[in-house]
């Protein structure tokens, strides 16, 4: 693995990596939506072979990536245990009840019997064989216990959010209430002006840009908070950008950048 004087991987493995990881996530997807065409075991092979791949980077990888993609791979393992769960056949409590079939006249010949009221010491047994009985008798609840205890998981997992194909534009991101963190994705824009600073920086509960990715940019000016995940830019022509991040990639780009590198775990 090619690393630079920092020990950490190099921008064209950081690039090959993102590509190839999310070109397999996108495969796996398609197969949990089409469940018939592949078996589960297939598909948990594969979520596997994906760990190891991003494993495979070791400490050359900044701690927030690795993060971010171990949170991707742990919603997909997620969605195969609820899909598994949903597969899984049910039981199935029958209840019988002895029929009873009195002889002809025998309600009428026969006069209804005393019962002498019982003593507090048989009461107490009955109430005590009767809760026993009963709790006894309550079927267990099925497996939707474990599949919402699975599905809970993947509301950790980073939003992706994409802007494309614009020109001559205003390009602020339009994100759903209750998004949290989120990773934004810019391409092929022209003679755009890109605002990604929140306007409320200081409140917690607005949206945060964690890790953005930009590709194919021409006489854009953007400018962006500083980001604890990395910025990727590629293909950036006649560009100003302002951008802070733990890691900087700049792939074949024709920019002005003024940058500032983030410390890892500070």
């Amino acid at each position: 693995m090619a690393t630079n004087e920092q020990g950490v991987v190099s921008t064209a493995q950081s690039a090959e990596l993102h590509s190839l990881f999310h070109s397999q996530k996108q495969g796996i997807l398609q197969s949990l939506e089409e469940p018939s065409s592949t078996s589960i075991t297939d598909i948990s092979k594969r979520i596997s072979s994906l760990r190891t791949l991003v494993d495979s980077f070791g400490e050359g990888l900044p701690k927030y990536d690795r993060g971010r993609y171990a949170s991707q791979i742990t919603e997909l393992e997620s969605k195969v245990a609820i899909l598994r769960a949903k597969e899984k056949p049910k039981s199935r409590f029958a209840f019988t009840k002895p029929k009873y079939s009195p002889s002809p006249g025998a309600g009428q010949s026969r006069a209804s019997p005393t019962i002498p009221p019982p003593t507090s010491s048989q009461a107490t047994s009955n109430v005590s064989s009767l809760t026993a009985s009963s709790s006894d008798d309550v079927p267990c609840a099925p497996d939707s216990t474990a599949a919402a205890a699975a599905s809970s998981t993947s509301t950790s997992a980073s939003t992706m959010h994409t802007i494309s194909s614009l020109t001559d534009t205003l390009v602020r991101p339009e994100l759903a209430p209750g998004t949290g963190a989120y990773t934004l994705s810019l391409s092929h824009l022209c003679r755009c002006v890109i605002d990604l600073c929140p306007p409320h920086a200081t409140d917690v509960t607005k949206p945060a840009l964690t890790t953005l990715h930009a590709k194919d940019l021409q006489q854009c000016i953007m400018v962006a908070p500083v980001l604890p995940g990395s910025a990727m830019l590629s293909e950036m022509v006649d560009c100003l950008v302002i951008v802070g991040a733990q890691q900087n990639t700049f792939l074949d780009q024709h920019a002005s950048v003024a940058e500032r590198c983030v410390s890892s775990g500070h």
